[in-house]
């Protein structure tokens, strides 16, 4: 097996197991929606981003189906911002929601440079680290505003109970 076959495997093994430790039943449909709403920005972002010829995806899963990262805009972006999501802390110093979304965007931020420089599985053309990062921190900031006015919304429309 190869060694981004090895890597992409740990990932996804990785993402689940988080999701496992720290997601709490009660907040199972949260995370849910909050992975498929962050899917709605990632997926296309990667596909713009690849299309565009500023980052290369050698080595992916589904290589016959799509140039972009499967992996990135559907499994670990997604489910990282769930994460995120559920443990934002709303009612903390505004300092410190920044210092949690800074470190929590860094951490895909941080796998994909790493894949960047030790594996085949992204090769940065025109493209830095840097952006990956800003993208992510405005897409979390929409994402979130969205959540939260859904969440806020949502039992007044009957979409959701607050049973939990």
């Amino acid at each position: 097996m190869r060694k981004e076959y090895k890597v992409m495997l740990i990932i996804i093994v990785g993402i689940v197991l988080s999701l496992f430790l720290f997601t709490k039943k009660k907040d199972i449909r949260k995370a849910f929606l909050a992975a498929m709403v962050a899917q709605l920005f990632t997926w296309p972002i990667g596909l713009l981003i690849t299309s565009l010829g500023l980052v290369e995806f050698p080595v992916r899963l589904f290589p016959k189906a799509i140039d972009s990262s499967f992996l990135h805009g559907y499994i670990l972006n997604p489910s990282i911002y769930a994460i995120y999501y559920i443990h934002y802390p709303k009612q903390a110093k505004l300092i410190w929601k920044w210092v949690y979304t800074l470190l929590i965007t860094a951490i895909p931020v941080l796998i994909e440079f790493a894949e960047n420089k030790y594996t085949d599985l992204v090769s940065y053309k025109n493209w830095s680290g840097y952006r990956s990062w800003i993208l992510l921190i405005i897409f979390y900031y929409i994402i979130r505003r969205y959540l939260d006015w859904f969440f806020r919304n949502a039992p007044k429309q009957g979409v959701i109970n607050n049973e939990d």
